[in-house]
């Protein structure tokens, strides 16, 4: 499993598919919340210190998790900040400011750009990603904390049904080529259309299924070669072509067959959710491939810290050696 949120001393974190498996029938949602404190990030030793392990959707385990909140006997600190301007003649001090309401006032000034006709490339999902980019400036300001659930950038659910304009699309659909010829590889090449999400992730099954041995327009046969990553393939250059990176990686592998129910563990969950970012970055583009991509050379550092300076990973290393 791997963590998601935090609210207020609560984790909300996600099962993976293997322990879903291994959970089967025991009423394991998708989703828990534990107490920040006694996460282990072992579902055996985990799951009996659960708040909530059967959560189908993200949605649900928030709510959970803030209604545990809304038990505890606990206040945010209030917290200002104040801007200072300086020049080599003056100082200027601005009135403090509540980051609350900084943060509130924004959404409140792209909420309004949702229900207002001059500005139709703005929906909630635009808007959100307005909202978090200006989270995410506060957050490296240092002005909030990245777990404080009252920054959210969430937009649809406080816009009246009414008043959200409706997905807009162009009046002629993308035009794609005809089918033509390759004569590198002598065969024809058929473009396809993708609609929409279902389609693409249809498309990737079916491509998944596919015989590695292709025939070509004249006859020919070829097997293509099955390619296993031996690293990180969205990492800077100079580190997805180390060796240590490769070291990092083939680790990872290992462990998914034989880990040991201690630091292991948490290398192969940090192991795992860099796979997973390693995958959406080329499925993106713009500003969120570069938050992706962030976050992945975060969490590989991480992962590289623990393959060298961590005691049960040199251990199980030391196991390896012949």
């Amino acid at each position: 499993m791997r963590k998601i949120k935090k609210i207020n001393g609560y984790l909300v974190v996600k099962f993976n598919d293997r322990e879903l498996r291994e959970w089967d029938g025991t009423a394991l949602g998708n989703y828990g919340v534990i107490d920040a404190e006694l996460y282990t990030g072992c579902l055996e030793i985990d799951r009996s210190v659960m708040e909530y392990d059967g959560a189908e959707t993200l949605e649900e385990a928030i709510e959970q998790a803030r209604g545990l909140e809304s038990e505890l006997d606990a206040e945010e600190p209030e917290v200002t900040v104040t801007v200072i301007k300086e020049t080599d003649e003056t100082t200027i001090e601005e009135e403090p400011v509540d980051p609350v309401e900084l943060f509130e006032s924004e959404r409140h000034f792209l909420e309004q750009q949702i229900t207002n006709k001059h500005y139709p490339d703005t929906d909630e999902r635009t808007a959100a990603h307005e909202l978090n980019g200006f989270r995410r400036a506060l957050e490296r300001l240092g002005i909030i904390d990245k777990h404080d659930e009252r920054f959210l950038p969430v937009m649809d659910e406080r816009v009246k049904p009414e008043h959200r304009k409706a997905p807009t699309f162009p009046e002629t659909p993308p035009s794609f080529p005809p089918p033509h010829p390759n004569p590198r590889f002598g065969c024809t090449i058929v473009p396809i259309e993708i609609e929409s999400p279902e389609d693409w992730e249809k498309l990737k099954q079916f491509i998944g299924e596919l015989p590695r041995t292709i025939v070509t327009d004249s006859g020919a046969e070829f097997t293509e070669p099955v390619k296993e990553p031996l690293t990180f393939e969205h990492l800077p250059p100079e580190k997805r072509d180390s060796n240590t990176a490769k070291q990092v990686y083939s680790l990872g592998r290992i462990l998914e067959d034989d880990c040991p129910e201690n630091d292991c563990r948490l290398y192969l969950n940090t192991f795992n959710m860099c796979r997973e970012l390693d995958e959406q970055a080329p499925l993106l583009t713009g500003w969120p491939r570069q938050v992706v991509e962030a976050d992945l050379r975060k969490h590989y550092l991480e992962l590289e810290g623990m393959f060298v300076m961590n005691h049960a990973i040199k251990e199980f290393k030391r196991g390896l050696q012949p």
